[in-house]
């Protein structure tokens, strides 16, 4: 997957236009366009935006690391993924706690 791909599937997880997305990281829309088409590279303060902005490494967004490219099936997932990262550990335990449970009554019905 190219940069070009990866930062079109992010955008596309979260949901967000191309508008949307350029207010997120501060850049204009026909430079994200561009980014998405693969008529130009963000260089490397772009990716660092984009990366903080999403809680992503750098190295995801130059195809470096696939962990996260098979990590969400949609924007709820990502956006859990994001809060799970950002919780603190008692909400995570307590989340999991929680899934875990919900786990358990699908199973018994």
């Amino acid at each position: 997957m190219t940069t070009a791909t990866r930062i079109r599937t992010l955008r596309e997880q979260r949901g967000l236009s191309q508008e949307a997305f350029a207010k997120v990281i501060g850049r204009s829309r026909s430079l994200v366009a561009a980014w998405e088409a693969g008529r130009k590279e963000p260089g490397r303060d772009a990716l660092r935006v984009i990366g903080k902005a999403f809680n992503l490494p750098v190295d995801y967004l130059l195809g470096e690391n696939n962990e996260i490219g098979v990590l969400a099936s949609g924007p709820q997932e990502v956006t859990l993924v994001e809060m799970f990262r950002n919780a603190d550990e008692q909400t995570r335990i307590s989340v999991l706690h929680m899934l875990n449970l919900s786990r358990g009554s699908k199973n018994s019905s």
